[in-house]
């Protein structure tokens, strides 16, 4: 099925507006998913590998029946999962200390949960893809981009994807002066060697969110980077770097776990990335300055709310008012094809 994403037009225009599509690619390699169907029992493989493209979560949850998950949908089979099972899968690779797994040349993660006696009783496996064209509607956006970009979201609901595919336009403006802090290997993949789709930029390896604020220090102090993406900022100390950094004209892209820009509002420890106090009690300046010019708000596969003005935006919420944000959905239409529209939404804030 041939998937397509349209670029946005300039900002400041109100209404609906449709424009000419582009495709959207998956440029996954088969080996990649080669890799991770030889990591599964063999008859596991057989029920999975006809439509692996397709699937995003695999669990193993002992003495249930296999769950397979399709985006919204999900299946539970009768084949019950078995100790062997999770015995077989514990040895595929060496755990890290956050209890993950990942493939050396892909982007697919393993990850476990132990009972009391530290036995292995679940495995989520999390089937990855890299999808070139997701984010091409903010292309206009990202070349012209002068302040940060904060994308929130959560788990699940394709935050990663359109991360990456930020990624790869930012790095054909910005080239070596990008870096990636990559805090679960999820955005470019384990191993020596980045995933492919990262072609120009640099990826910093950080493995458990404990290195994030010591990894993310060595990049600004010795990096040279005029833009650094940093993923599930938050842990351990990292926002007073990112402050530090976007002070002194480094742009951040990063991402943050929530529904909306409303949970960053309330959550004292992410305030300061959007120029607040940590206190909400604290009179705020007539105007907010925070470090991110824009902010995506992550709702589903290729459903993205866009607010072009983060200050503006937070302003709005602090005075209790909708703020005006972008609505961008990519539809599936006829046989496959997809349009992106992009429209302005003045409708009461949900939150």
């Amino acid at each position: 099925m041939a998937l397509r994403a349209v670029p946005l037009p300039a900002w400041g225009k109100t209404g609906t507006i449709q424009t000419v599509s582009a495709p959207i690619i998956d440029i996954s390699a088969d080996q990649e998913f080669i890799d991770l169907l030889e990591k599964l029992p063999k008859d596991i493989q057989e029920i999975v590998s006809p439509r692996i493209r397709e699937i995003e979560e695999i669990i193993f949850a002992l003495g249930q029946g296999l769950e397979i998950s399709y985006g919204d949908l999900r299946v539970t089979l009768g084949r019950i999962v078995t100790e062997q099972d999770l015995k077989s899968l514990d040895i595929v690779g060496e755990w890290r200390a956050d209890q993950r797994l990942g493939i050396d040349g892909a982007l697919h993660r393993l990850a476990r949960f132990t009972d009391l006696g530290g036995r292995t009783n679940l495995v989520k496996v999390r089937v990855a893809r890299v999808l070139v064209g997701v984010a091409e509607p903010l292309r206009t956006v990202l070349r012209t981009m002068t302040n940060g970009l904060l994308v929130i979201g959560p788990p699940g609901v394709g935050k990663t994807t359109l991360l990456r595919d930020i990624i790869r336009i930012l790095q054909e403006y910005h080239g070596g002066q990008l870096f990636v802090v990559d805090t679960s290997l999820e955005i470019c993949g384990e191993g020596q060697r980045p995933h492919p789709f990262l072609r120009l930029a640099h990826r910093v390896q950080v493995g458990h969110p404990n290195r994030q604020k010591e990894v993310l220090d060595l990049t600004i102090m010795n990096g040279g980077a005029s833009v650094f993406v940093v993923d599930e900022m938050g842990y351990r100390g990292d926002i007073e770097l990112i402050v530090f950094a976007a002070g002194r004209q480094v742009q951040p892209v990063g991402t943050v776990h929530g529904q909306a820009l409303f949970d960053v509002v309330r959550d004292s420890r992410l305030r300061p990335l959007i120029g607040l106090s940590e206190d909400l009690d604290t009179p705020n300046p007539e105007a907010v300055s925070g470090f991110f010019g824009m902010t995506i708000e992550v709702h589903g596969k290729g459903k993205y709310r866009i607010h072009p003005n983060t200050n503006l935006s937070v302003e709005r919420l602090l005075a209790g008012q909708a703020p005006e944000f972008l609505d961008v959905q990519l539809e599936v239409q006829g046989a496959g094809e997809v349009t992106a529209i992009r429209q302005l939404n003045l409708e009461a804030y949900s939150k």
